[in-house]
């Protein structure tokens, strides 16, 4: 159990949590025992293990999360029988990362929310390798609302409260999705409620994008709870989170936000995998303890509601005993698709801006320039930007300088910074981007440029980061000096890329005087991407679309007008 060398599964796909439940009421409840060998990992802890377990007698492994671990625990004990049992701490995503990996297996994991299961249905699917899962029975549940540190919590920012209430009245932070139930049932819940409303997406897109900029752990979150009151925020949380920290800080007072439209609910579920080598007497003794009375009586202890989700006593103030509204069904491609972009806003990059200041970028597109509208283009891309990722900026026309030179740096490549801090970089960025439009005349000396772009973002390449050179243009290639030609310009290119350490080329074209296949060419020479706002008045969304899915495809063609149209 947990011990098995791979095998090839023959079990049918498990589609969804309906079929999941349906196979149980089928072959019963008695499905659970991993595949793969199990074997710990960054971010897993092991609690509850006599010994690693023998031939006759292997190790019941069962995964669960941080708050649920300990109860599991103390449910099972340190053996079933002569079966030692070892209960491995980790997420419900990395869970399902690690069991795709194929290095890893378990007899049990208990999932903490629906929507887990679903996306490792989804898995399983698409893989004959990776197990099937069971769905065995809901555990124990709590509901995710938002922990209101005592500095900041009224009445008028707790208790039941609409979530507009939040967005517009509480400082917010939170933890990264991938890590935090809440988190991620949270940000989907409101993202599925605001994306159906008229403009709702614009609206909470802002506010979203600072909250997952500035991620805290759920553990530092509760720690500025109890401290200084600028740091103090309200983030994410479980019921029993709140209720568990403020059990063991007396006088913390952390209160909670429930949300009006009804909360997301975690439900603990147990789930099995199917395999034939299956002990089915350690099988049973294990669903037997984790569904008995005592198991019921360690779960409420621990600040859990069963699985009606209704308790007879308050466990943590501005939580109602009996949950308010319906309780949102979290759709599992929105939350996966939540997930990247998360994971995109986070990330790692390196961003040179590189800005066409030639003398057509003073025409206009409607009541506004074209670099006015660029302005505000790269102003909102860096904007979103978190503090840690790093962005310089040049500009070009012609011969802008001695010998000819096209291109001029107006601020080197540095890490952002707080816009807060009047003195950091990303403050002297925006300066430097406004300043632009003081700077336009001349040609468009588009090839050189690029060419010297690249190789500076090569030269100054960092690892682990995503590494971009971004060229905002209205025109076509024309430089009166000479310079590269295309085919030369791709041969120097495809000369300074390396597959090792790639640096990304995003080429904008804004306008409908945009040479958009020879754009295509040159980018598609070094895995890049090209995006073309035939209306100049479309820069923003393409910008920001562009700098959001670099990296995601080998190449990207946006073109806007009337309408717009993409492919890869």
């Amino acid at each position: 159990m947990g011990k098995h060398a791979r095998r090839r599964s023959n079990v049918p796909a498990v589609l969804g949590m309906a079929v999941l439940v349906a196979a149980l009421v089928l072959v019963g409840v008695r499905l659970f025992s991993g595949t793969r060998k199990s074997t710990a990992g960054p971010g897993t802890s092991t609690t509850s293990s006599t010994g690693s377990g023998t031939a006759q007698c292997p190790t019941f492994t069962i995964a669960a999360s941080a708050e649920f671990a300990p109860v599991v625990s103390k449910v099972l004990g340190t053996s079933l029988g002569c079966h030692p049992v070892d209960v491995l701490t980790m997420s419900s995503n990395a869970f399902i990362e690690r069991m795709a990996s194929g290095t890893f297996g378990v007899d049990a994991w208990i999932s903490d929310a629906p929507a887990w299961v679903e996306a490792y249905a989804a898995r399983a699917q698409s893989s004959e390798d990776l197990p099937k899962a069971t769905v065995v029975r809901t555990l124990a549940t709590t509901p995710v609302v938002l922990a209101v540190p005592a500095a900041v919590a009224n009445d008028t920012n707790t208790g039941v409260q609409k979530w507009l209430t939040a967005l517009t009245s509480l400082p917010l932070s939170a933890a990264s999705a991938r890590e935090s139930t809440p988190t991620a049932l949270a940000f989907t819940a409101v993202w599925q409620i605001f994306a159906s409303l008229p403009g709702g997406e614009d609206a909470i897109s802002k506010p979203f994008f600072e909250i997952i900029r500035g991620q805290v752990p759920t553990g530092v979150a509760f720690d500025r709870a109890t401290g200084a009151l600028s740091l103090a925020k309200a983030f994410p949380a479980s019921e029993q989170q709140i209720a568990a920290w403020n059990a063991a800080h007396p006088g913390a007072g952390v209160r909670a936000f429930t949300p009006a439209e009804g909360p997301p609910l975690m439900k603990y579920t147990l789930v099995g995998f199917a395999d034939p080598a299956t002990d089915p007497k350690v099988v049973t003794a294990a669903q037997e303890k984790l569904t008995s009375a005592a198991a019921t009586k360690a779960f409420t202890d621990a600040f859990f509601r069963p699985e009606s989700a209704t308790v007879t006593k308050e466990l943590v103030p501005g939580v109602p005993t009996t949950l308010p509204g319906v309780a949102p069904t979290i759709n599992t491609p929105t939350l996966t698709r939540l997930l990247g972009d998360m994971d995109r806003i986070t990330r790692k990059v390196s961003i040179l801006d590189v800005i066409d200041v030639s003398g057509s970028m003073v025409e206009k597109a409607g009541s506004r320039t074209r670099i006015d509208l660029a302005i505000g283009a790269v102003n909102d891309a860096m904007g979103n930007m978190p503090d840690t990722a790093r962005a310089g900026l040049w500009v070009f026309s012609s011969d802008r300088r001695a010998g000819g030179q096209d291109y001029e740096e107006l601020l080197q490549t540095a890490t952002l910074g707080s816009a807060k801090d009047s003195g950091s970089h990303r403050v002297a960025l925006t300066q430097a981007v406004n300043s632009m439009g003081t700077l336009l005349g001349g040609d468009t000396g588009l090839y050189d440029t690029i060419a010297a772009a690249f190789a500076s973002a090569r030269k100054d390449y960092i690892p682990g980061t995503q590494n971009i050179v971004l060229v905002v243009t209205d025109g076509k290639n024309d430089d009166p000096t000479g310079g590269l030609t295309e085919k030369t310009l791709i041969a120097k290119l495809r000369q300074l890329q390396d597959a090792q350490r790639p640096v990304r080329l995003v080429l904008i074209g804004m306008g409908p005087s945009s040479d958009v296949a020879a754009m295509k060419r040159i980018t598609g020479s070094v895995d890049g991407m090209t995006a073309v706002a035939v209306n100049p008045n479309d820069i923003g969304t393409v910008l920001a679309s562009a700098v959001w899915t670099v990296g995601d495809s080998a190449s990207y063609y946006a073109m806007t007008s009337s309408g717009s149209s993409t492919t890869t």
